[in-house]
């Protein structure tokens, strides 16, 4: 499912039944969707309807809509106190049912919610003081997303050629820049052998290469392809650290609570839309500390020369735009050539 027909299925939980719609509210709501990007599909969704209503004030919450009146502004904080845990349960059900591209949007519409935008957005106005002009200027720069200026080196110096309102503003944003988290992530093949029980390195897989620097593409994690055997029980290790501090809660200031934050880790088939493991990581906010997540899989029972592609998604839970993405070729090979 896409980013929107979740929402719609989000807002449909039994969960808002109870959301008020009080006196006159459905006119108040009929108005108020005139100036909501989604429309509401009066074929299944009605104005005095309490998911109705969830539907509209998630909208406000994401494209900074001005409320109708004070009232909305309280509906709007039971709405976001519900949302999330239904998100989380969303994401057991859509990994359960192996659906990885609904696994992935659910995760995009919780860092919307956590980050009060929306996935047509750029990253970089999650920053505070940040217009359409600052970005455009950052854009003028070579700097398409909140990743780039994070992890520019010249980071202060380009903060102070942009036009912020005061040198506070200035501090402010310089303060976030350098405690975003900035991950750090390797990986490791083994082919497990069921005889000896012992892990046997996938072919290629050199001692170094666990420490190597993976190569990042515009958002991307490229690493060179692993050979293995045919059907083949595998264990891929991700690691993960900070090459930072980070901050230690989320910087998420339209969002009622204060929270820290932690990371979906996502091994999927992208061709087929197949989601194979889902899995939690929260991670130390002490720089260089590791955190590994382990996954295991076999290899296709196939010829040999087959190569088939998996992707891992790092994926923050109230991050917005800071998601990495590494796909992993694997071919498989002769044992005796191994």
């Amino acid at each position: 499912l896409g980013f929107v027909e979740l929402m719609r299925v989000l807002c449909e939980c039994p969960e808002y039944d109870e959301l008020p719609v009080r006196h006159n509210e459905d006119k108040l709501n009929a108005e108020f969707a005139e100036h909501c990007p989604l429309e509401v599909d009066l074929a299944v969704q009605a104005y005095d309807s309490p998911h109705t209503k969830a539907y509209l004030l998630l909208q406000a919450h994401m494209w900074g809509l001005a409320l109708p009146i004070n009232d909305y502004k309280t509906d709007l904080k039971s709405v976001l106190d519900r949302s999330i845990p239904l998100i989380q349960a969303m994401v057991d059900i859509s990994g359960e049912e192996s659906q990885l591209r609904s696994t992935l949007n659910l995760i995009i519409l919780l860092q919307c919610l956590h980050q009060a935008t929306h996935p047509w957005r750029s990253s970089l106005a999650c920053l505070p003081h940040f217009s359409d002009k600052t970005i455009n200027t950052l854009r003028g720069m070579k700097i398409e997303c909140l990743p780039e200026l994070i992890e520019n080196r010249n980071a202060p110096k380009i903060l102070m050629k942009l036009s912020l309102p005061s040198a506070e503003a200035h501090k402010e944003v310089l303060q976030l820049v350098q405690g975003m988290p900035r991950l750090r992530v390797r990986v490791e093949l083994r082919v497990l052998d069921a005889e000896e029980k012992e892990e046997a390195p996938a072919a290629d897989e050199k001692e170094g290469r666990e420490g190597e620097k993976v190569k990042r593409r515009k958002g991307k994690l490229i690493m060179e392809p692993y050979k293995v055997p045919p059907d083949s029980e595998l264990e891929l290790t991700v690691v993960m650290q900070y090459d930072n501090m980070p901050m230690k809660f989320v910087h998420a200031p339209r969002f009622p609570k204060k929270k820290t934050y932690s990371w979906w880790c996502i091994l999927g088939d992208s061709e087929v839309d197949e989601l194979v493991a889902v899995k939690k990581a929260i991670l130390p906010t002490r720089a260089r500390t590791e955190r590994r997540v382990n996954f295991q899989f076999s290899s296709p029972d196939e010829q040999v020369g087959e190569t088939f592609t998996l992707s891992i998604f790092l994926m923050s839970d109230s991050f917005f735009g800071l998601d990495q993405q590494l796909d992993l070729s694997i071919t498989t090979a002769d044992p005796a050539s191994l």
